[in-house]
């Protein structure tokens, strides 16, 4: 059996002169690489309930020849889904929408002025300034 990801690494150069594999230590940090460029934690939950599906359903999906393909990637998949939601969750991004969880510690002092400055400061609502957030970065 040929290992889909292994024959991805072997696209870019063998490896040679007792060299070590780099398709062990891609196969973790693609993953992760990959959610830090698309972290919604919406798109890797899709990721992550494929994943886990194909998990699952292995054993009725291996005597399927068109699933064959799908099963061999099946942990990738779920490896993406889940390092995704979790740099999702920090974005707080939700399909590409902005989440409010724990509110933000700053407001925009030129929506609050009526006089017609033009000033584009943030100022922080926080008593002494020091704000610090659950999980995530400040919306």
């Amino acid at each position: 059996m040929i290992f889909v990801h292994q024959t991805l690494s072997d696209m870019y150069n063998v490896a040679t002169y007792q060299e070590l594999n780099p398709a062990v230590f891609s196969i973790i940090t693609f993953p992760f690489l990959f959610s830090v460029m698309y972290g919604d934690w919406g798109h890797g939950f899709v990721f992550l309930v494929l994943g886990l599906g194909l998990i699952l359903a292995e054993p009725k999906l291996k005597d399927n020849i068109g699933m064959q393909a799908l099963l061999k990637v099946r942990y990738f998949i779920f490896m993406i889904g889940f390092f995704s939601m979790y740099n999702g969750l920090l974005y707080n991004e939700f399909f590409a929408i902005s989440n409010d969880f724990f509110g933000s510690c700053y407001e925009n002092a030129y929506m609050k002025t009526d006089s017609g400055e033009d000033t584009d400061r943030i100022e922080c609502k926080a008593e002494n300034c020091d704000c610090v957030y659950a999980f995530g970065m400040d919306p």
